[in-house]
């Protein structure tokens, strides 16, 4: 009786012990595809280990190391998916030396409401060199609205970027920040001549969320979300 004991509880530790799978291949070898030069194959693999669960996480937060906005946001999104599980590590990745991980932690947070987290680390990487961390970081603060007010003062420094996408991303995050956002009104005013015209949509449109009173431009009855226009 005491071998059976001993054998099932060696069983139950063995089980516990498993790898996880999903779709007939364990966390290990969607871990290692990862890597893989394909990127539909690394797409792939990040869904996979969002559905896999906790166990992922420091895999899924490596794998936000990626210069591609659609790729990253795989791994974001599957980061959220995990929820709350995720959001101690997720939060630790703020202070990753990798800018790009920097990033795609902030994304995942805001994304799964735990915005005010990611704030200031979104607020720093507007002032990174690399364009497209600065127009990932201008966009995200608009996703995490009110609680990015914070930010005002960045993103009104921002509507002066080199680049159009940051510039028009920071217009658009300050219309979703609102009223919170009226020290930026003057940065805002002038923007509505900028060389740039969705640039200038967002400035129109951004005011009026602000101020609730409309420019004497007329607005599009839909202006597309700056991440979803060409670079």
């Amino acid at each position: 009786m005491r071998r059976l004991t001993l054998f099932l509880g060696a069983l139950v530790f063995c089980l516990g012990c498993a790898e996880p799978q999903h779709r007939g291949k364990t966390l290990s070898q969607w871990k290692a595809l990862l890597d893989h030069e394909d990127s539909s194959v690394r797409t792939e693999a990040m869904i996979a280990l969002g559905n896999i669960g906790a166990k992922s996480t420091s895999a899924l937060i490596e794998a936000l190391d990626e210069e591609d906005m659609a790729i990253r946001f795989v791994a974001v999104t599957a980061l959220e998916q995990i929820g709350a599980a995720a959001v101690p590590r997720v939060k630790k990745a703020l202070r990753h030396e990798n800018k790009f991980i920097r990033l795609g932690a902030a994304e995942s947070l805001v994304l799964g409401r735990y915005d005010e987290a990611a704030v200031a680390t979104l607020i720093e990487l507007l002032e990174e060199e690399n364009p497209v961390i600065r127009r990932g970081a201008a966009f995200t603060l608009g996703n995490a609205g009110p609680i990015a007010a914070p930010a005002t003062a960045a993103l009104g420094n921002a509507l002066t970027d080199e680049d159009a996408f940051v510039r028009s991303s920071a217009a658009y995050s300050l219309g979703r920040i609102g009223p919170k956002a009226d020290a930026a009104a003057a940065a805002l005013e002038k923007a509505l001549d900028d060389e740039d015209e969705k640039v200038r949509q967002y400035a129109a449109a951004a005011l009026k969320a602000i101020t609730g009173k409309s420019t004497t431009m007329i607005l599009p009855s839909q202006i597309p979300h700056p991440e979803q226009s060409s670079l």
